[in-house]
């Protein structure tokens, strides 16, 4: 997770970066791995093809968590499924290699709660399918080129409780994308890439009023273009105690007809064995999606989102085991995209939304700082504490009033501590704080309610808490190796909520909030095979 300052390679994001990176199967031998539990079950065998220039690794998984929580509450608030597959084919041949990548998915949400109105969600259902076809040389450890053509399609289903269409969406990408890296000389590392992809997508909603038939619409079927290029170098000085990148990005959509021109620059300077001192700050621009220029409350007219990015980091490490990282950031943020208009108070009176779109005018400031101590050892204890403070302010210039984000979470706490007692026998545990956020819109708490208010995100979702615990313990038989778990997820049976909605009484102003639980105290068990 690159959460800030990202390099000239990465673009159409205003924040952070989540970069994955999928593995090759095994070239060596066939090996097989399933696991079998009440959270779920998942499967994966790889191994070569006619010899150890071709590889196969192809895995699956799904949920029963959704079974679990049915069968621990007779009206859960709402349950969540999913499963996937994935597969990878890699050839190698000198210098080359050529890889495919194929991923299909589908997730589900029921919420089955009596006396739900006709256009309340009660089922949906995503879809995700992926492709990814990659060529890439490698003469020399200098040298690389990469070639990826990719294809991507996510659908979305909404349905009513008595099974009525309430949107059917659907998305489509596709593209190709060219990278080179050429080390010159034993100073300077220069990267170079080119991107280019087609959006595709489709939107229809169904609504249902209190009298008279259905209103079905196409909402939108649009399309774009966008293209973007990169050049960046990095610079190390002779006694390796200094690393300077500096690059430029451009980024172009058809469907705005603008182009952005970013610069990029980061370093490290190691200020001893043990001490390094890292930096990095940019520019950064994210284009409209298509829902947003032509959805409901769309605005064909938008502009770019813009954001300058600039991150301190210090880490020491105490010893070969543990180290300690401070990271301090700044965000400051411009023609970010602001909501329709709201239900607010102004003067003491109830003030209704008329019709409005999506517009430019928020801009804000993200700030704080995260610290995070780790060890990491094959033996005894390892893991991690990690605490966030940060703070994330929003100025709307339609109403020049500051309030804090949708998003603004003060303080986040996570830990992860494992301890191996012996090679067969393995503890651990995961917790998890966090503040949380503003319900989004103008509300207030009053002496025995909620009501409407003249100031937004003052109220916030009750704190997040979440204690799992788990063991492991392994056995060999044969030529298989067998763990078996057990697990308890929310020990502490903390009541976490998710806020699904609000219904508001009018003229009185009076606010009810849709509440929704998260896991209960949930114990699992299970199993693991790998021959």
């Amino acid at each position: 997770l690159l959460n800030g300052g990202a390099p000239a390679a990465y673009g159409d994001r205003v924040g952070g970066t989540l970069r994955i990176e999928t593995r090759d199967g095994s070239r060596d031998k066939t090996t097989v791995r399933a696991s079998l539990g009440a959270a779920g079950a998942s499967f994966v065998a790889e191994g070569p093809i006619g010899g150890p220039n071709t590889s196969w690794l192809v895995g699956a998984r799904k949920s029963f968590l959704d079974y679990v929580v049915q069968a621990l509450d007779d009206q859960p608030s709402f349950v969540v499924g999913y499963h996937d597959v994935q597969a990878k084919f890699t050839h190698r041949s000198g210098a080359a290699s050529l890889s495919l990548f194929l991923l299909a998915g589908d997730s589900t949400y029921k919420d089955e709660e009596p006396g739900q109105q006709r256009n309340d969600v009660a089922r949906a259902s995503a879809d995700t399918r992926l492709a990814s076809l990659r060529w890439r040389y490698a003469p020399s450890p200098r040298t690389s080129v990469s070639v990826s053509a990719f294809f991507t399609r996510e659908t979305g289903v909404n349905r009513n409780l008595q099974s009525e269409g309430l949107l059917d969406s659907e998305s489509n990408q596709a593209g190709g994308r060219l990278d080179f890296i050429r080390g010159i000389g034993d100073a300077h590392t220069v990267q170079a890439g080119l991107l280019t992809r087609r959006l595709d997508g489709n939107v229809a909603d169904t609504s249902y009023p209190r009298s008279g038939p259905a209103l079905s619409r196409d909402v939108f079927d649009e399309s774009q273009w966008q293209s973007g290029a990169y050049l960046q170098d990095t610079w190390r000085s002779s006694s390796g105690r200094l690393t300077l990148t500096a690059g430029l990005r451009s980024d172009r959509s058809t469907a705005l007809d603008r182009t952005v021109v970013l610069p990029r620059l980061s370093g490290a300077l190691r200020l001893g064995k043990d001490t390094c001192l890292s930096f990095a700050g940019g520019g950064y621009a994210q284009f409209p999606a298509l829902d947003q220029l032509y959805g409901g409350g769309g605005n064909a007219a938008l502009l770019t989102e813009r954001s300058d990015h600039y991150q301190l980091s210090l880490e020491h490490a105490f010893s070969s085991t543990t180290r300690l990282r401070i990271d301090l950031y700044d965000q400051e943020e411009r023609d970010r995209l602001a909501p329709a208009r709201e239900v607010r108070r102004l003067n003491g009176q109830l003030v209704l939304p008329a019709e409005s779109a999506l517009t430019n005018s928020w801009s804000g400031r993200s700030e704080g700082t995260e610290v995070t101590l780790q060890r990491r050892s094959p033996n005894g204890l390892t893991g991690w504490l990690s605490y966030g403070l940060g703070r994330t302010q929003i100025t709307d210039r339609r109403t020049s009033e500051t309030f804090s984000s949708d998003h603004d979470q003060r303080h986040t706490v996570n830990a992860y501590l494992s301890y191996r007692i012996s090679h067969r026998t393995n503890l651990s545990a995961k917790y998890r704080f966090g503040s949380n956020t503003p319900v989004a819109g103008y509300f207030e708490e009053t002496a025995t309610s909620h009501r409407v208010s003249d100031r937004r995100n003052l109220v916030r979702v009750p704190a997040y808490s979440r204690l799992d615990l788990r063991a492991n313990r392994t056995f060999n038989i044969k030529k298989a190796r067998l763990t078996l778990y057990a697990e308890i997820m929310n020990v502490l049976n903390h009541a976490n909520y998710r806020y699904a909605g609000t219904s508001i009484l009018i003229p009185s102003g009076q606010v009810f909030f849709d509440r929704e639980t998260t896991f209960p105290f949930l114990p699992a068990a299970g199993i693991t095979v790998e021959w």
